[in-house]
């Protein structure tokens, strides 16, 4: 019933509330997967096409939605995913926070990966600005992202591409302890790929190993001999 309303009604204060009533519901485990299967995930969409404080929750919805790895098939085939994608380019930090939760959700599955990959690498791109917000959380999300993408070797040079060891650097200096974390496995992973060893130590990454190795965390010290390690198998770097 609440998703027929969504796709018959343009009035701001109808759709405001359904949303925040999604946006409720969608914090029930027992029914994320549920409402992925309805045509609710579809009426989300709809929403997110809202003005801000509708897109806002509805954005936070299919956030919520996603943490649920058993949602995503059908979040998926809903049109979900593009609906994120679209609001990563939103003028507003807490919308573009919630489409990278969202993102990285949908990421701890691999064959989600070519949903942000694909094409010219502009969804990437939006990530990786996205990484120097001075919301702290849309910094951990980003980075957050970024690692569930890091495995991937395949999604390196698209990172690399779009200045993301740069943006990577940044987040490992950050004040956060739990971002600078994420940095740290996203660059340990990029640093494991033999094409691309040199170019990350031209791009600073040696030194903010450095930083890394200095730290009283011992999380971070372990990270930091990780990427020395993945650094120092090539001869040109030893030197």
């Amino acid at each position: 019933m609440l998703a027929k309303i969504a796709f018959g009604t343009r009035l701001s204060i109808i759709q405001q509330s359904l949303a925040a009533v999604f946006n409720n519901l969608s914090l029930n485990h027992e029914d994320k997967v549920e409402i992925s299967k309805s045509i609710a995930a579809r009426a989300l969409n709809e929403l997110c096409d809202g003005d801000f404080h509708t897109a806002h929750q509805a954005a936070g919805a299919i956030a919520n939605l996603l943490e649920d790895i058993d949602t995503h098939d059908d979040m998926v085939r809903a049109g979900t995913a593009s609906t994120l994608l679209k609001l990563l380019g939103y003028g507003s930090v807490q919308i573009a926070r919630e489409a990278t939760r969202g993102l990285a959700n949908l990421l701890t599955r691999l064959e989600s990966h070519n949903l942000i990959l694909r094409g010219s690498g502009e969804h990437v791109g939006s990530v990786i600005r996205l990484a120097r917000s001075e919301d702290n959380e849309q910094r951990y999300y980003a980075g957050l992202l970024l690692r569930k993408l890091s495995p991937n070797f395949s999604s390196h040079e698209n990172i690399i591409n779009n200045g993301g060891l740069k943006s990577l650097a940044f987040l490992a200096g950050d004040r956060d302890a739990k971002v600078r974390q994420q940095a740290a496995m996203a660059l340990r992973d990029i640093c494991a790929n033999p094409r691309f060893k040199t170019k990350c130590a031209k791009e600073g990454i040696i030194e903010t190993t450095k930083k890394l190795l200095r730290s009283d965390d011992e999380v971070e010290q372990t990270l930091a001999l990780a990427i020395a390690r993945h650094l120092s198998i090539d001869n040109d770097l030893k030197r």
